[in-house]
């Protein structure tokens, strides 16, 4: 079975018979899980024969479907389809569409089954389900720009569920999901090449506001969620509409300097890879000196030899960066730090 949850979640979460016994009723759910096993096995070619099986039963079910959306055979599918797009490493991901799909299915579904107890099966697998999807729809965002457009389409009245903000455990996400609706902004933001108008400056203010609130609740003990408070800071300082470009350069610098700091202190194994490479790449890109760089490679190395996809697709892409022709100027990092943002 694929892992969806992160380490050390309460029992009730990384028990997975609810998804087996879907599987044995739904074959396009059981393709698909094969499919992400053999890839795990290091079996390509029986992999793609699973995921191409999953597709062919998957679009045949959608045409006789009901079209209620709440079928959990469907969603699952779906999900785990987003998992199989992040692990593979043989070409460009397509977690774009999967995601929008699993973000439509989630949106249909009864707001009834949010008000259940959170240990009923049917509760505990919509959970995962939906961070699921915010996991891949908005961490998946720097190397996968079409899904700038799904994380437009997160069904609010599901984050917004009962619990969220409260001590309930969270399966998937080490955060609240208003933080993962702001990694998306964050990322959306920096994506512009040009200067501000006045709309985004806008939204430029309010995500500074709140970063400034993750960082006044932020566990100091958590060295991840410190990488990530520079993380943001850099993106959000690529379109900073106040200070000039040596200004900005100067103060990315600084944060560089504090995260390559911090991230000598993250197990990124006590973490979903996602979660924990996110802030990593975004200190990667900004790395300018072959000592800086070899500190965020080494992060990223190890998982990439274990064929994780992401790995492979993250260490690749700032491997391009590194090697990119550009002026030797100190804006270098805001020069690295757009070729990150920009389509493949």
């Amino acid at each position: 079975m694929p892992r969806l949850v992160r380490p050390n979640c309460p029992s009730v979460y990384s028990d997975q018979s609810y998804m087996v016994r879907l599987a044995r009723e739904f074959p396009p759910l059981m393709a698909i899980i094969t499919a992400i096993a053999a890839l795990d096995i290091g079996n390509d070619s029986l992999a793609m024969q699973h995921y191409l099986r999953s597709l062919r039963s998957l679009q045949a079910r959608i045409i006789a479907a009901s079209g209620t959306g709440n079928e959990d055979g469907l969603l699952a599918t779906t999900i785990c389809l987003c998992v199989f797009e992040n692990l593979r490493t043989d070409g460009p991901p397509n977690i774009g569409l999967h995601a929008k799909a699993a973000g439509v299915l989630l949106s249909q579904r009864c707001p009834e089954e949010t008000t259940q107890s959170p240990c009923e099966p049917a509760v505990v697998f919509q959970r995962i389900c939906l961070e699921s999807f915010l996991y891949h729809s908005t961490l998946m965002m720097l190397l996968d720009p079409s899904l700038d457009v799904s994380a437009d389409d997160i069904p609010q009245q599901l984050a917004c569920a009962p619990g969220d903000g409260q001590a309930v455990p969270r399966p998937i996400l080490d955060e609240s999901y208003h933080f993962f609706f702001m990694v998306a902004r964050v990322t959306r933001l920096a994506r512009l090449a040009r200067d501000l108008d006045q709309e985004e400056r806008q939204i430029w203010t309010r995500l500074q506001s709140d970063v400034q609130q993750y960082e006044r609740t932020d566990d100091t003990n958590d060295p991840i969620k410190r990488l990530y408070s520079r993380a943001f800071r850099i993106l959000l300082l690529k379109g900073d509409p106040i200070k000039n470009a040596t200004q900005r350069a100067s103060d990315i610098k600084v944060l560089l300097h504090e995260g390559l700091v911090i991230l000598e202190t993250v197990d990124i194994q006590n973490y979903l890879l996602g979660y924990s490479l996110w802030p990593v790449v975004v200190l990667g890109a900004v790395a300018v000196r072959e000592s800086e760089q070899h500190t965020i490679n080494n992060k990223i190395d190890p998982w990439a030899r274990l064929r994780r996809g992401q790995a492979v697709r993250l260490q690749e892409r700032l491997m391009r960066i590194w090697v990119s022709p550009r002026e030797a100027t100190d804006m270098r990092v805001l020069q690295q730090l757009q070729l990150l943002m920009e389509c493949s």
